[in-house]
């Protein structure tokens, strides 16, 4: 007889379900890409530092732009596992640091530019760190999405204050003039469709409010709503 399964663990597999396990699975492909890079320029460049005549600086330079981007992607690799925890006190602009990194690491959208606006006076939230981390990877990999295949290239991201919690909005311009076709280049195909209804349902059962969508014709907007973090 089994018993039933945690809240945290049953929303981690409807958030699998809702895309999270293509979102990881193209995140490990592009680390896996970007380290074999690394380690391959790193030997060319160890290479360079013990041979007679290299200019030893300017190499030792190179070797330390590669170690810090080798340390990133590091980072994000650290933010795929499940860890956890109790509901914890989070800084959203921080933690969106991170996800922009997820997102930007999937083929096909290395080149969406994700526009953080200014969330340093914006309110804290209070949240399962592994579920604010993969529900906003989930909207902002479908903003990507969509902004790569209208053509727009860029996401907006703006955090609020509103009746005491955090507002996050995230919006995609409609199809741009000439737009288009780069959809071709992802590496596997748009997020199930029941993505917004999944996620949807996690963050309700958190007290977050999710509203708005996305169209790759109309571009849209996805807002947030995160309560006060100690409200009852």
């Amino acid at each position: 007889m089994t018993g039933k399964i945690p809240p945290h663990a049953a929303r981690l597999h409807l958030l699998d379900r809702s895309g999270w396990s293509t979102v990881a699975d193209r995140v490990i492909h592009g680390l896996c890409h970007d380290l074999s890079g690394r380690a391959s320029a790193l030997a060319g460049l160890t290479y360079l530092l013990t041979s007679r005549g290299g200019e030893r600086d300017a190499v030792e330079a190179l070797v330390s732009q590669e170690l810090e981007e080798l340390e990133g992607a590091i980072r994000l690799f650290r933010l795929l596992p499940d860890d956890p925890a109790e509901a914890e006190l989070l800084a959203p602009g921080e933690e969106l640091e991170g996800v922009i990194g997820l997102v930007r690491t999937q083929r096909g959208l290395e080149d969406i530019e994700i526009r953080l606006g200014s969330l340093a006076q914006t309110p804290a939230i209070r949240w399962d760190r592994t579920l604010f981390l993969r529900s906003l990877a989930l909207l902002l990999t479908r903003s990507a999405e969509v902004a790569c295949l209208a053509g727009s290239r860029t996401v907006a991201v703006r955090g609020y204050g509103k009746e005491e919690g955090l507002c996050l909005d995230i919006e995609v311009p409609g199809r741009q003039e000439g737009g288009g076709g780069r959809g071709m280049e992802l590496a596997r195909p748009a997020l199930p469709e029941e993505m917004e209804a999944g996620l949807g349902r996690v963050l309700a059962e958190e007290g977050i409010t999710l509203t708005g969508g996305m169209d790759p014709e109309a571009g849209g907007a996805f807002q947030l709503f995160f309560p006060p973090p100690f409200s009852s």
